[in-house]
């Protein structure tokens, strides 16, 4: 029961951070761009290692669920070690790299989609769906339009982080009743 305690308390403090994260990119979008780049390369490795972490959450089970999350959470931290390294290559890197991560983790949410129904309920699920689904085709958008890309990443990000953030706080408030 203090790993799933644990893991709930992770799992808030990274929703609101993903929640700060939003604010500060609608906040400064253009002005900190350098400081941007290297917040969302932590955010980023921060995710990455917990969908990572999360691996051990499926317990034995193995299958595509699992091996999503891994691989979801290893985009995520090179995506995050990039940004923080070499924040100057942010354009490229928010690009090019954050939409392939962006796709990927949609992926692995809807992949996960049974868990959350079973964790938050139908209609979480649905608004998941809906947001996946989006995620994606943004990302796919973000892929082959590199204009489009550089001048709505930002706020397209930040949303994306609302959405997450608040994803976190409802599974982290929802294990934390759970005890």
């Amino acid at each position: 029961m203090r790993k799933r305690s644990l893991y709930a308390w992770f799992t808030l403090a990274l929703g609101i951070l993903m929640i700060v994260l939003g604010v500060f990119s609608i906040a400064r979008p253009g002005r900190m761009l350098t400081v941007i780049v290297v917040i969302y390369g932590i955010s980023a490795l921060i995710s990455g290692i917990s969908d990572m972490v999360s691996v051990g959450r499926w317990g034995s089970s193995t299958g595509f669920v699992p091996f999503a999350s891994l691989i979801t959470g290893t985009l995520g931290v090179l995506a995050g070690v990039m940004l923080i390294a070499f924040p100057h290559a942010g354009k490229f890197v928010l690009g090019l790299l954050v939409p392939i991560w962006f796709i990927a983790h949609c992926l692995s949410r809807l992949v996960t989609l049974s868990t959350v129904r079973g964790i938050l309920g139908s209609g979480w699920m649905i608004l998941f769906t809906v947001i996946d689904i989006l995620g994606i085709v943004l990302g796919v958008v973000m892929i082959f339009s590199p204009s489009f890309s550089e001048s709505v990443a930002g706020l397209i990000v930040a949303f994306y982080f609302f959405i997450v953030g608040i994803e976190h706080i409802a599974e982290a408030f929802t294990d934390l009743g759970a005890r």
